[in-house]
């Protein structure tokens, strides 16, 4: 029902006035902005409970901060600060959540009352009440410091707030047999009305055969795994143009690397390494996106197939085809180190893909040898269990498992049917197929994904070398095909949106 219920007593922080509450993105850490007290205060929340616990003593900020964000990656905090009419900023330390202020504060307009940062965690924006305009800030990627670009612009009278809207701008389909011998990589811009695809520019040539595409939170990096040449390389992406840059030199994994994410803080980058049976850690540059590998790889079970990081970026999971089971890891919040936690949990035949809900509380994933997929609840420990409906029947060989942004819906890519399975999620997170149960795509539909407003629904077809548009209804979770199917390059195997 969404109703709320209180848990625990008042959290006591020895301020009046506390004007304005922040979670940062990966749900581990709160910041209070007290206007009375011209401070922040950080508590850490409790992953079972929600209680917070304060961390350290509050910080100084300028005067009468009104208001607090964080910016996507996690990364950074900014204040506005309503009296001495300019804006904190902090960097935030991944292991504890602490603020350290990063220079002196840069002057906004008049008594600013808000600030919020884009989806790409390149540009800060200021409401500023007594002024009645916006003020605009670029975002240095290393360090987080704020400047200044171009003039204010007018708003309306008293400006309190501002909010960015996430847009899927691009999508990204790895192509495992194209161009000869080796792959490639096809860019595709969004219409952002329709949903509609369009190729932009030429393919980028892989020395192998691509596997797995992902981008990162901030959507200026995209990563691609090699199975062939056993690489990850990292590329740049143009914000303007989508086009991607090669970053640096491919760093190297296990054997037959099938799957790469990036875990919700942008920080760390994890791929599966099917032949050799392991999972590779690497750090991210916050500049240049490159990688660098965190240790050596840890063993997972037999095969994996898929890794992903559940949304607050506290455990992995990886999918083994061949012992038909998921392995659970920890992540260690500051260097990204993965620990096993607990015994594999078992799935059904070959399983290929899983994937988690937005909440974070549940679990799903495709077995391509039993034609189902497997429905797990996920414990505060980060510990899989069975529902008590234990899997859902989903079409012949099903390759790959998404869910919609908010979490209503799950689609399901059967590559021996051609079609994607399309399901309900109860608020227990449990499936139900919808009617239809099924909706028709290309010729052996590989991956499927979502994108960031739920409105669209792409599958990248592997025998027909194309890519299938669907909308969404937003009430049903109903899709639609839209236009017909656009060209991709040869064997499309993996496909990622943007914000």
């Amino acid at each position: 029902t969404g109703a709320l219920t209180e848990v625990g007593t008042f959290e006591s922080v020895g301020s009046t006035w506390s004007s304005s509450v922040t979670v940062d993105p990966t749900g581990r850490f709160v910041y209070l902005a007290s206007s009375g007290t011209h401070d922040i205060a950080t508590f850490s929340i409790d992953a079972a409970t929600g209680a917070l616990t304060a961390v350290g003593s509050a910080v100084t900020t300028g005067t009468s901060p009104i208001s607090v964000t964080v910016d996507p990656a996690g990364r950074f905090a900014y204040v506005a600060n309503q009296t001495s009419n300019d804006v904190s900023t902090y960097s935030i330390d991944p292991a504890t959540g602490a603020l350290t202020e990063v220079g002196t504060a840069v002057a906004a307009g008049t008594s600013p009352k808000s600030v919020t940062v884009d989806a790409n965690g390149r540009f800060a924006y200021v409401a500023n009440g007594g002024s009645d305009n916006v003020t605009t800030f670029s975002i240095d990627a290393s360090t987080g410091a704020l400047t200044a670009v171009g003039s204010a612009v007018a708003a309306g009278t008293g400006p309190t707030g501002a909010t960015m809207m996430s847009r899927a701008r691009f999508a990204y389909v790895a192509n495992n047999g194209s161009m000869g011998s080796g792959g490639s990589i096809t860019t595709f811009g969004i219409d952002l009305a329709t949903g509609t695809l369009s190729e932009v520019g030429s393919a980028v040539a892989a020395a192998g055969s691509p596997s797995s595409v992902t981008v990162h939170p901030s959507g200026r990096f995209a990563y691609v795994t090699d199975d062939s040449v056993f690489t990850v390389t990292s590329f740049g992406i143009d914000l303007t143009t989508g086009a991607l840059t090669q970053v640096g030199t491919a760093a190297a994994t296990g054997w037959s690397p099938l799957s790469v994410t990036v875990d919700p803080s942008g920080r760390f980058a994890y791929v599966a390494n099917s032949t050799s049976d392991d999972v590779s850690t690497y750090s991210i540059n916050p500049a240049t996106g490159a990688l660098t590998e965190v240790g050596s790889a840890v063993a997972a079970g037999t095969g994996p197939m898929s890794v992903t990081v559940n949304t607050t970026g506290r455990f992995a999971y990886v999918v083994n085809g061949v012992d038909a089971s998921v392995t659970t890891f920890s992540i260690d919040s500051a260097t990204g180190a993965l620990t096993e936690v607990g015994t594999a949990v078992s799935t059904g035949i070959n399983p290929q893909s899983i994937t988690i809900d937005p909440s974070g509380r549940f679990a799903y994933v495709a077995n391509r040898g039993a034609n189902n997929v497997s429905q797990f609840s996920i414990g505060t420990d980060g510990s899989l269990t069975a529902m008590s409906t234990a899997t859902v029947a989903a079409g012949n060989n099903p390759y790959s498992v998404t869910v919609d942004p908010i979490g209503r819906f799950a689609y399901v890519a059967n590559r021996g049917t051609n079609n994607v399975s399309q399901f309900t999620i109860g608020t227990d997170g449990s499936l139900t197929a919808m009617s239809p149960a099924t909706v028709a795509a290309g010729n052996g539909p590989q991956s499927v994904t979502v994108d960031a407003t739920g409105s669209f629904a792409y599958v990248a077809n592997m025998n027909s070398n194309h890519v299938s548009t669907f909308s969404i209804d937003p009430a049903t979770g109903a899709l639609t095909a839209v236009g017909s199917a656009v060209a991709a390059g040869s064997a499309p195997t993996s496909i990622a949106v943007t914000r």
